[in-house]
């Protein structure tokens, strides 16, 4: 699956069409989204639109979060969909984190919406909630901080906790909240979420939290959150030592693999025209 999509040719396509109708075992169908989204070519996006009608769930979940790769319109029309209408719990979350990965002037409406929800589990929620933090808009943050409240379920709260991370991630302006948010939980009276925000802690990297992680490893009644808190703190250390050269080098080829994918889906585009 990873080579025919590497390929993109037209009979490569065509046997990843077959795929979808004819494989038995979603495991195959699962992997072979997962390396259509990575191409991000108009063609992936709507061979994966088109298999989110699959019968298997598990086969659909993971074309839902292969569609997380397209910032378009179409893309995001699916998701909304699928995040509204499908049975499954699992398939809803993965639509709901895509689309927030999009960044459709509709996401936000639909996942604040959903962010309300009651599904088993919280489930649905707490894909809302991810899907919220990659919106990259200082609106979520209030809803995020919410949801991490003791009055929700864990799941939702663990949830919640990365979301403000990778909110703070990508939004520098809300950095400084998303820290003291993230240090709120480290002492939260539920062992997983403060697990959560240690790993959240790490995630986001900033020097502020060592303080609060070196006394979590000295003083914090469970061993594993001692030992995770200990190592979390050594990670932003090192971190710390990355040159802001070597940060920006990265920035810069991310930009670049974005260019490169818009300038295939023009090319693309005048081949069909």
């Amino acid at each position: 699956a990873r080579e025919l999509a590497a390929d993109g040719g037209s009979q490569a396509r065509a046997a990843l069409t077959a795929a979808f109708a004819n494989e038995p075992f979603w495991g195959v169908l699962a992997e072979t989204a997962t390396a259509a989204g990575a191409t991000k070519a108009p063609w992936a996006r709507d061979l994966l639109i088109s298999a989110l009608q699959h019968k298997h769930p598990r086969v659909v979940r993971a074309v839902a979060a292969a569609l997380g790769n397209f910032r378009d319109a179409d893309a995001a029309a699916a998701l909304i969909e699928t995040a509204e209408k499908h049975r499954s719990y699992f398939v809803r979350h993965e639509a709901l984190f895509s689309l927030g990965k999009t960044r459709d002037g509709r996401a936000f409406a639909v996942l604040q919406r959903a962010l309300g929800g009651t599904s088993w589990n919280q489930t649905v929620e707490a894909g809302a909630a991810l899907g919220l933090a990659e919106l990259a808009d200082s609106r979520v943050l209030p809803l995020l901080a919410q949801a991490t409240e003791p009055q929700n379920g864990d799941t939702l709260r663990r949830a919640a906790v990365m979301a403000l991370a990778r909110l703070g991630a990508l939004v520098q302006e809300e950095r400084t909240r998303v820290v003291d948010e993230i240090e709120r939980r480290l002492d939260d009276s539920s062992f997983l979420v403060s697990l959560v925000a240690v790993n959240s802690a790490e995630s986001l990297g900033d020097a502020r939290l060592l303080p609060a992680l070196d006394r979590l490893a000295g003083a914090a009644n469970d061993g594993r959150t001692r030992r995770d808190a200990m190592e979390a703190a050594i990670r932003i250390r090192k971190g710390e030592k990355v040159p802001a050269q070597v940060r920006g080098l990265r920035e810069d080829i991310d930009e670049l693999r974005e260019d490169q994918r818009r300038l295939q889906a023009k090319i693309e585009a005048l081949e069909r025209s």
